[in-house]
């Protein structure tokens, strides 16, 4: 291990400019320093490097390098490119607006669901049941004797018709 790790860095040393170069023209010069130096470190950690002949390092480096800059599950994309953040103008002009949202209350749920009740007694029914049961549809399929599949489809009607009313409020 340590011959191995003593053999690539000699080799390192004697190219360095020549592998930074490389470096470089594939990272076009964006984070240049932290790839180098991450694939110098998975260089140094290779157990095959030093079966390879001097003149075919070159490609085999110029490989790492491409597989860390290109790939959006290399170590190098998950450490440096990942969570990059861009500063926001300080001069910037946020408009203030006075905006309150309106707040759904269950009030106004419950309302909604009496008048879904008029026209599909089944549908406002099996709601209330739901919102009764903690919006639990297994103890509603339980209780009920209906299958999960029927129930899951009919709350998601009834959801569907909740948020168009909630739509039309806000519009």
């Amino acid at each position: 291990m340590l011959i191995r790790c003593v053999l690539i860095q000699g080799w390192i040393q004697q190219n360095h400019t020549r592998l930074f170069d490389i470096t470089t023209k594939i990272s076009k010069g964006e984070n240049t320093d932290d790839l180098f130096q991450l694939c110098i470190y998975e260089l140094l950690n290779n157990r095959v490097i030093n079966s390879i002949p001097d003149n075919e390092k070159f490609f085999y480096f110029a490989r790492i390098v491409r597989n860390q800059y290109h790939s959006k599950n290399s170590k190098f994309h998950k450490v440096y490119r990942k969570h990059t953040f861009v500063e926001l103008d300080s001069n910037m002009d946020i408009p203030q607006d006075d905006y309150e949202p309106e707040v759904i209350t269950m009030e106004w749920v419950l309302q909604e669901v009496e008048k879904i009740k008029q026209e599909q007694w089944y549908l406002g029914q099996i709601f209330l049941l739901y919102l009764s049961k903690g919006a639990n549809l297994t103890k509603l399929s339980k209780l009920t004797q209906i299958p999960i599949n029927n129930l899951s489809r009919d709350i998601k009607i009834v959801k569907g018709i909740l948020n168009n009313k909630l739509n039309e409020k806000l519009n």
